[in-house]
C-alpha cells in the first residue's frame, strides 16, 4: 500500500477536541479567502432510471437533460449552471462497469451538450492493468473535474483534468507518489477535500485539503465522528464551517452494513485560517436505516452534498434521494425531524448553486407517415450468451480479505453466476463474493454469468490484485 507522506507537526492534545494537523508545506495556502455562498435558489441534479435530471432543490420541476443509455453517473454542477457527468463504457478487461464511467460530458440545463466526451485515465486500462474511475465532481468555476481513480495494483487516488480535455491529467501527490485518498469534494475551485473510503492507517489524517496549484495539503486526524469506523466519507459546506461525515461498518461485516449514520460537525475556523488550534466538534448525528444501504457499494454512492447557503444537506439511499434542514447544525431535533425523501428512485444527488433556468420551447413533432404493413413478421432473434462485469472491489490489507461485486445482463431468463480464484474450480456464487485470509501474492478472480439455458458468458470478467 502506498504510504501517505505528510509532514505533520501538530498533535492531538485533547481526547475531547479534534485538532487540525497542518502539513509543513501548507503555509502558502492559508491566505486564500473562503468561497462566498450563492444567494440563488439553487438546483438539484441526479441520476434516475439511468438518465440525468435537473430540478428545483426540493425535487420539483424535474426534467431530463441527458437521456438514458450512456451509463451516466456522478452528476455535479458549476455555479454557472453547467452540469458535468461521467458517462461511457469503462474498460475492465473489456467488461462493462455500471459504476465506473470514465468519460467527461457537460450539458447546460436545457440538455445541450457543451463539452465531451473527454477520456479520463480509466479509459486507458489494459488487461494486466485494469482501472476505472468514480465520484466525479466539477469545480464551481468549471476549471477542472476531479474523480477517484481505482486501479487493481494500488490504492485509490484523486485525479483531475479540464472538462474540455485541453489540460493535462493530474493527480494529488506528495513527494513519493499519489496520495492514497479518494472521494474528492471541491472547496472553492483550487482545493479538494479528499478522504479515505475506508479506515485510516497509521499516522495518516482522516481527511485532507489539497491545494491544486501549490501541490500541498493540510489534514485532520482523530476526528471524533469517524473514530474507528470501518468506512467513511466527508463533505464540507461552502463556508468551510460545517462538515458532514458518513460512517458505516460495511467492510468489517463482509460488505453488509448494520450501522450507518451522518454526523454534522462544526468548526471554529474555515480552511483559509487553519491552525493547530482549529477544532472540529460533532454537533448532531442522523442515524440512517441500514436496510437502505444493503452493501458497502451502496454507502459509497451516498453522495452527500450541501446547498450553497449551507441550509440543506442531500444524500442518496437505496430507495431515493433524501434531504434535511441543517441551517442550524447544533439543533438536532429540527435536523432529524426534517429528514424527508425528495426524489423516489433517484441516486447520486448534488445540490448546485445555479438557479433552475426556464426550459426551451419544445420542437413540434411532424405528423408521422403511415408505415406499410408487413404481412410476414421478421424472425425473432435468439438470445445470445450473457455478459458479466465486475463492478467493485475492496481489499482489506491487514486481514487479507477481498470483497468483489459483479453483475450480469443479457442471455435468456434469470442469471446465476460462477466464480473462481486463481486456478481453482468454478463454483456457484453471488455478489458480493468475499474471500478471507488470502495468501500473499498475485491473485486472479474470475466470474461468469450463466443464463436459464445453461449458456455461460464465453469471456468471464477478470480482476487481478495483489495481497501484501
Amino acid at each position: 500500500m502506498t504510504k501517505l507522506h505528510l509532514a505533520v507537526h501538530a498533535a492531538i492534545t485533547s481526547s475531547r477536541l479534534t485538532r487540525l494537523i497542518p502539513a509543513a508545506t501548507a503555509a502558502a495556502v492559508l491566505s486564500v479567502a473562503a468561497p462566498a455562498a450563492s444567494a440563488s435558489a439553487g438546483t438539484l441534479v441526479y441520476v434516475k432510471n439511468q438518465a440525468v435530471y435537473v430540478a428545483q432543490p426540493d425535487g420539483t420541476q424535474a426534467r431530463a437533460i441527458a437521456p438514458a443509455g450512456n451509463d451516466w453517473a456522478w452528476p455535479s454542477e458549476t455555479d454557472g449552471g453547467i452540469i458535468a457527468v461521467a458517462g461511457g463504457v469503462s474498460r475492465i478487461n473489456g467488461s462493462f462497469n455500471p459504476s465506473g464511467s470514465d468519460e467527461i460530458y457537460e450539458f447546460d440545463q436545457q440538455g445541450k451538450q457543451v463539452a465531451g466526451p473527454v477520456a479520463t485515465e480509466g479509459t486507458y486500462s489494459t488487461v494486466n492493468d485494469p482501472e476505472y474511475v468514480t465520484h466525479f465532481r466539477v469545480a464551481p468555476d468549471n476549471s477542472n473535474v476531479a474523480w477517484t481513480d481505482i486501479s487493481s495494483y494500488a490504492d485509490p487516488f484523486t485525479a483531475w483534468r479540464t472538462p474540455d480535455g485541453s489540460g493535462t491529467f493530474s493527480t494529488a501527490s506528495d513527494c513519493c507518489g499519489p496520495l492514497s485518498y479518494s472521494n474528492p469534494e471541491w472547496w472553492g475551485s483550487t482545493r479538494l477535500l479528499i478522504a479515505h473510503d475506508g479506515a485510516t492507517l497509521g499516522s495518516q489524517p482522516n481527511f485532507t485539503f489539497y491545494n491544486l496549484s501549490a501541490g500541498s495539503n493540510v489534514g485532520w486526524s482523530g476526528d471524533q465522528a469517524i473514530g474507528n469506523a470501518s468506512s467513511y466519507q466527508v463533505t464540507v459546506s461552502r463556508n468551510g464551517l460545517v462538515y458532514a461525515v458518513e460512517t458505516d461498518d460495511g467492510p468489517d461485516t463482509g460488505g453488509t452494513i448494520h450501522n450507518i449514520a451522518i454526523t454534522l460537525e462544526t468548526a471554529n475556523g474555515a480552511p483559509d485560517s487553519l491552525s493547530g488550534s482549529t477544532q472540529i466538534t460533532p454537533a448532531c448525528k442522523i442515524t440512517l436505516p441500514a436496510s437502505q444501504f444493503a452493501t458497502n457499494h451502496g454507502s459509497s454512492l451516498i453522495s452527500m452534498s450541501f446547498s450553497s447557503d449551507g441550509s440543506t444537506l442531500a444524500w442518496g439511499q437505496d430507495d431515493g434521494i433524501y434531504e434535511a434542514n441543517v441551517s442550524n447544525p447544533t439543533n438536532c431535533a429540527v435536523i432529524t425531524g426534517s429528514v424527508h425523501q425528495v426524489v423516489p428512485g433517484g441516486a447520486m444527488p448534488f445540490v448546485g448553486a445555479a438557479a433552475l433556468s426556464a426550459t426551451a420551447a419544445p420542437t413540434p413533432n411532424p405528423t408521422p407517415k403511415p408505415t406499410p404493413c408487413s404481412c410476414t413478421p421478421p424472425p425473432r432473434p435468439s438470445a445470445g450468451a450473457p455478459s458479466t462485469a465486475i463492478t467493485g472491489m475492496r481489499l482489506r490489507r491487514r486481514s487479507r480479505q477481498a470483497t468483489l461485486k459483479f453483475r450480469g445482463w443479457g442471455g435468456a431468463g434469470a442469471l446465476s453466476f460462477k466464480c473462481k480464484l486463481d486456478r481453482g474450480r468454478w463454483t456457484s456464487c453471488r455478489s458480493p463474493k468475499v474471500y478471507r485470509h488470502l495468501k500473499k501474492g498475485r491473485r486472479t478472480f474470475e466470474v461468469k454469468a450463466v443464463d436459464a439455458r445453461g449458456k455461460a458468458d464465453p469471456t468471464p470478467a477478470t480482476r487481478r490484485f495483489t495481497v501484501r
